[in-house]
């Protein structure tokens, strides 16, 4: 079993100095970085993962087919956006001269994963209230080579699909810290949470969580955070399995 990966982390963060300044969009990007590149991330290695800050659209056009060529691919924006009525989807701000309809993100990968953290409206942000404290426990248990190899073993299973992850609902903020996003950052931690809580024997047994496993314990954190103002939605296929997240090998 030889599965390809792709991950395509983009951040756009605003103009540096302005009030709008997000820079935890790129906190985002390394926090998520460096989850992948761990056993429990699914043990990426370094040349699966390709890093964009503020590209082009043409640039980020030709990454996106590129994504056609793996079995499986992951992809995040973080940044500045809003939701078009008009056109009836998310609108991503790339850079200070573009934009991009997030449909266009969706034509990658046959089996792909899009996690959309950006605001919907562009209103007043949510300042984060609260933050998980990360877990270390289970680290030494980890058998890298195993949670590659069941990791990609999920992603075998799984149907060809689309799970696309919102960060905020239409017409709601997306909010931001200087350790990320509210959302991927508590998609992160919580995902840690889960580890610490797991009794797994590695040398007998492994467990998966899921991406929308993730969300759904993601979710309600972000909605108790900001006082309900700002209500992650997912897009999944109706059944499983799903793709997977994290996992302990």
């Amino acid at each position: 079993m030889s599965i390809k990966r792709r991950s395509l982390l983009i951040s756009n963060p605003g103009v540096e100095g302005s009030e709008d300044y997000a820079v935890g969009t790129l906190a985002d990007v390394q926090n998520l970085k460096k989850l992948l590149l761990s056993p429990m991330g699914g043990f990426w290695k370094e040349d699966e993962i390709i890093i964009r800050n503020k590209p082009s659209k043409l640039e980020l056009l030709g990454l996106i087919g590129t994504l056609k060529n793996v079995d499986y691919a992951l992809v995040l924006f973080s940044g500045h956006g809003a939701y078009s009525a008009t056109l009836n989807d998310t609108i991503l701000e790339l850079n200070e001269r573009e934009e991009i309809n997030s449909k266009e993100l969706r034509q990658g990968a046959l089996k792909q994963s899009l996690i959309l953290d950006c605001c919907r409206v562009i209103t007043q942000e949510v300042i984060l209230a609260k933050i998980l404290e990360a877990s270390k426990r289970l680290t030494q248990s980890f058998n890298p080579a195993d949670c590659r190899l069941y990791y990609d073993k999920r992603i075998e299973e799984c149907p060809k699909s689309l799970t696309v992850l919102y960060s905020c609902d239409i017409d709601e903020t997306s909010g931001d810290t200087s350790k990320g996003g509210v959302f991927t950052y508590n998609l992160i931690e919580s995902s840690r949470e889960w580890i610490s809580q797991k009794n797994t024997d590695t040398s007998k047994a492994f467990a998966i969580l899921s991406i929308v496993s993730a969300f759904e314990n993601t979710e309600r954190i972000v909605k108790e955070i900001s006082g309900n103002r700002q209500n992650p939605r997912m897009e999944k296929p109706r059944e499983g399995p799903y793709f997977p997240f994290c996992i302990i090998a």
